[in-house]
């Protein structure tokens, strides 16, 4: 099949769609601004997850720290809160946090899991 003539999308779809009684678990990446290397430090490991712990209205379960980016798998803790608005929270504490000067992309990307083979 040729996917030439479709558009390419330059920014994620959001929405993570919540189905009572069924587990929801989504695999979220995150990025540095411009890709900066500031992540492997114990200082902003510690601070990360202190700010998700405090932050819960998604749970944060397993996750990748690399020095440019998160990987985590999330899972929402309180319904009403969108995974859009935690994310944007989380990042502005952290921001906040750390000298008031915006260490990350704008927006992230995420993917629900449908199946434990996913995980």
């Amino acid at each position: 099949m040729d996917n030439s003539n479709l558009p390419s999308r330059q920014k994620p779809v959001h929405g993570v769609r919540i189905t009572a009684n069924a587990p929801t678990i989504v695999f979220v990446t995150v990025c540095t601004k411009d890709r900066i290397k500031i992540l492997d430090d114990d200082v902003i490991h510690n601070r990360l997850v202190k700010i998700w712990n405090e932050s819960d209205a998604w749970l944060v379960g397993r996750y990748v720290l690399m020095p440019d980016h998160i990987h985590l798998f999330v899972s929402p803790n309180n319904q009403e809160v969108h995974l859009e608005g935690w994310v944007r929270y989380w990042k502005s504490i952290f921001t906040q946090n750390h000298g008031g000067k915006s260490l990350w992309q704008e927006g992230h990307w995420d993917r629900r899991l449908r199946t434990n083979e996913s995980y």
